[in-house]
C-alpha cells in the first residue's frame, strides 16, 4: 500500500483539515492564483488539476528545479498541505509546522503547499519532471513573505 503524504509528515502535523475547511481554503487560493472566469478555467482544464493554471501560463510561476530551490527557502509558522481530493480521495489535507520536504515531489501525487497567508504556493504534480512542480508568488509576495519571516523570528526569540 502506497504511503499517504500525511504519513511523511507525521511528526509535524498540527491538525487535519475538514472537507468544509478545504473548500474554503481552496476558494481563497483560487481567488489569488486563478482569478479567471469560469470559461477561462474550463479552457485550461482547471477543474481537473488546479496546477493547470501554472502549466498553461495563466498565472506566472517557475517550474522544476528552480521551483524546488525557491520552495526550499520558504518559512512560515504553519503550512497548508492540500491534495487534489478528487484525484486522490484517500489523501488527507492537513496543517503542519515544518515545510514538507521537496523530495515529496517524487511521490507523483498532486498536492499544494502554501502558508496560511497565501504569500506563495507550491504545486507538486503527478507529472514530476515533465510538468511541474510549480512555484508561484502572491502579487503582494514581499509584504506577505516578510510577515511570515517575522512571525518565525518572533517564535525563535520566544516572543
Amino acid at each position: 500500500m502506497q504511503k499517504k503524504i500525511i504519513d511523511y509528515m507525521a511528526d509535524s502535523v498540527v491538525e487535519e483539515i475538514s472537507d468544509d475547511a478545504i473548500e474554503k481554503i481552496m476558494k481563497d487560493w483560487e481567488s489569488v492564483y486563478c482569478p479567471l472566469s469560469k470559461k477561462e478555467k474550463e479552457k485550461i482544464c482547471f477543474g481537473d488539476f488546479k496546477w493547470h493554471v501554472f502549466s498553461n501560463k495563466s498565472y506566472k510561476s517557475i517550474e522544476g528545479e528552480k521551483a524546488l530551490k525557491e520552495y526550499n527557502n520558504k518559512v512560515s509558522r504553519i503550512f497548508y498541505v492540500i491534495p487534489e481530493i478528487k484525484i486522490w480521495p484517500k489523501e488527507k489535507a492537513f496543517m503542519c509546522k515544518n515545510l514538507p520536504p521537496s523530495e515529496l515531489a517524487t511521490k507523483l501525487k498532486d498536492f499544494y503547499v502554501f502558508p496560511k497567508n497565501l504569500a506563495w504556493s507550491m504545486a507538486f504534480t503527478h507529472e514530476h519532471r515533465w510538468l511541474g512542480p510549480y512555484f508561484a508568488k502572491h502579487k503582494n509576495f514581499k509584504i506577505l513573505n516578510m510577515k511570515n519571516i517575522q512571525s518565525v523570528e518572533a517564535i525563535d526569540r520566544g516572543w
